[in-house]
């Protein structure tokens, strides 16, 4: 089968039947979902540096993966956790927690950056998410045709 999606992130234009290719797909997604179990991100902001791996190089892998699943409820975990994508950014420094209770403060971090900087750091994230969240829907209704 093959694909094409454009989007902010890059161009992908794939078989996704080639089976090294999946592999490795499967294996770089393991490796975010590891490290995600492991690190245990709830609701942070981390500098995308942290990624075992490039950001767009795991986009790819998630729409890979996410394309030649043919479960629903698969489908569905594997867009979840590729949405979390979403709460890594560039330049972001020292981890942001959002929920307070969890290390820093929610006031302290304000203290440390400026409201506007914070500001745009969670709107980047949420569009981020809205972005992969169109990419990975379209994933899915162009592998099922």
């Amino acid at each position: 089968m093959g694909l094409i999606i454009e989007g902010d992130y890059h161009r992908i234009g794939r078989d996704y039947d080639e089976p090294d290719e999946l592999g490795q797909a499967n294996a770089v997604v393991d490796e975010y979902l590891h490290l995600v179990k492991e690190s245990d991100i709830g609701r942070q902001l981390i500098d995308e540096i942290e990624l075992p791996v490039r950001k767009r190089l795991l986009v790819k892998a998630f729409c890979t993966v996410i394309a030649a699943e043919h479960r629903p409820d698969m489908r569905a975990l594997l867009i979840r956790a590729g949405l979390t994508l979403a709460q890594y950014q560039s330049g972001i420094g020292a981890r942001i927690f959002l929920k307070p209770g969890h290390g820093t403060s929610t006031s302290h971090q304000r203290s440390r950056l400026s409201a506007h900087r914070l500001e745009a750091i969670l709107f980047t994230a949420a569009a981020d998410r809205v972005r992969l969240g169109d990419l990975f829907l379209a994933v899915v209704k162009r592998s099922l045709h």
